[in-house]
């Protein structure tokens, strides 16, 4: 695309002929043709220039191109280049640029547009406030995205569900429950009415401050306003009833739901939950959505069974949805599950268990990291059994970004407590190695600050790997 094809001047000379080159280029992901296909139609002749007329949508098309393959410094570059070439720029311009940046975690910069354009004389429609409250939440700005939700629904008049939803997943994400909670209480029903997703934005912000109170006081409001709640909200419930140290009322949700998706009038006989009170959870108004048979769902309810060290039962619960497509390849929710399963016997220290639940996840081709075999390292730990613990730690990936040191930590405890001083000073070794360049400090500091939390059973063999690495 360096110079023109042929093709170009009669392409050219007709702008929407123009445009729909660029956007196909764009669906293509092909956001450095389009950039050429624009700068080629600039360089035609004046009585050949498709933008004669002041038509802004070969830019925006290629603003578009941009976003949809995450350039967002290259759609800011079009954008400005509209303002410069005094083009016509409308909201779908500033919407577009603003998603790319948005999309791309630079809010600032998306802010900054939204700001722009506000200083037009383009009045912001309800997906511009949404976009600029999205781009707060990736920031966790809450105090900023309250403040546009006033003014979207004061000042312009703009009243969206679409807009509390985001609003609370900001609050939600900054921690703040009780604004996420309020919001949701102050949404005036003749307007705007609550959806699943204004549910499960809540649900998170309770799940994020570990709060199973307000979280079952949710699904209970769902109840009264017959709506059922969907995986993502039973997940968030069941996932801060483990966080809260209420595991009982976490695997009592999970199984009463899954009897629900049944279509059975009582929990199992075999189930480990029945006496967990159940009954007392707001169940009312579950639907038969076989949420039981949810690899995520069944990663929550794993999470609450190692809250509990049930591992019998979180052994039981892997291997009851082992046939319905739980361990795909690549699969992330199966890789949560098989980690909450292995973190659940090792709470109960069965490294046994732990190391065959590891074992399932990596047959499976889960997507698992070094924090996924964390727990199987934790439970050979415990148990004394250091050899397998080291083996763990030299199998499991590397640290993407080199600050993963527990694993690291929980090995060297393992070995310095059983004396072995060879061991020792390899780990260390390798610790040093895997963790340099991490932004906690270098390899170095961090094994120094390891070695400082080391017992002292391993004779001087720290203490030489120590000074080792210091030289």
């Amino acid at each position: 695309w360096r110079h023109p094809p042929k093709a170009l001047p009669a392409l050219a000379s007709e702008p929407s002929r123009l445009v729909a080159s660029i956007a196909a280029a764009g669906r293509r992901q092909r956001w450095p043709e389009a950039l050429a296909l624009l700068a080629a139609a600039e360089r035609l002749p004046q009585v050949q220039h498709p933008m004669r007329g002041r038509d802004s949508g070969p830019h925006q098309a290629a603003i578009e191109a941009c976003a949809r393959a995450r350039q967002w410094q290259r759609s800011l570059a079009l954008l400005n280049q509209m303002f410069d070439q005094t083009l016509r720029t409308d909201i779908i311009a500033f919407t577009t640029a603003m998603s790319s940046c948005e999309r791309s975690h630079v809010w600032e910069r998306a802010l900054d547009v939204f700001a722009t354009l506000c200083a037009s004389r383009l009045a912001p429609d309800w997906f511009v406030y949404n976009t600029a409250i999205s781009a707060c939440g990736k920031g966790e700005h809450w105090t900023l995205a309250l403040h546009l939700l006033s003014r979207a629904c004061g000042v312009d008049g703009v009243w969206k569900t679409e807009l509390f939803n985001s609003t609370i997943s900001t609050c939600a994400k900054a921690r703040q429950w009780p604004r996420a909670l309020e919001l949701l209480a102050r949404m005036p029903p003749e307007r705007v009415a609550p959806d699943h997703v204004t549910f499960g934005a809540a649900m998170e912000a309770c799940e994020r401050a570990e709060n199973s109170e307000q979280a079952l006081q949710l699904l209970s409001t769902m109840a009264l306003r017959r709506l059922h709640p969907n995986t993502v909200v039973l997940c968030s419930a069941i996932s801060a009833c483990a966080k809260d140290s209420r595991w009982q009322h976490g695997v009592a949700l999970f199984d009463a739901l899954r009897s629900a998706s049944s279509s059975s009038s009582s929990a199992p006989s075999s189930s480990p939950f029945s006496s967990s009170g159940a009954s007392q959870l707001p169940t009312g108004s579950l639907g038969g959505d076989a949420f039981g048979a949810n690899p995520i769902a069944c990663g929550a309810a794993a999470s609450a069974l190692a809250a509990g060290a049930l591992w019998r039962e979180a052994l039981r619960l892997l291997g009851e949805f082992r046939g319905l497509g739980l361990g795909t390849a690549g699969s992330m929710p199966a890789a949560i599950l098989l980690t909450s399963v292995s973190h659940a016997c090792a709470r109960a220290f069965e490294w046994r268990a732990a190391l065959w639940a590891l074992g399932s996840a990596v047959s499976r081709q889960a997507e698992l990291d070094t924090g996924s075999y964390l727990p199987a390292m934790t439970a050979c730990a415990d148990s004394h059994e250091w050899a397998w613990a080291l083996w763990l730690l030299q199998v499991a990936p590397r640290p993407r970004h080199g600050s993963h040191t527990m694993p690291y930590l929980v090995v060297l405890r393992a070995l310095a407590s059983a004396r072995q001083t060879t061991h020792v000073t390899q780990a260390m070794r390798a610790a040093a190695s895997d963790l340099e360049g991490s932004s906690e400090g270098g390899g170095k500091a961090l094994v120094a600050a390891m070695y400082r939390g080391l017992p002292n059973a391993a004779g001087q063999a720290p203490a030489a790997a120590a000074r080792d690495e210091r030289e």
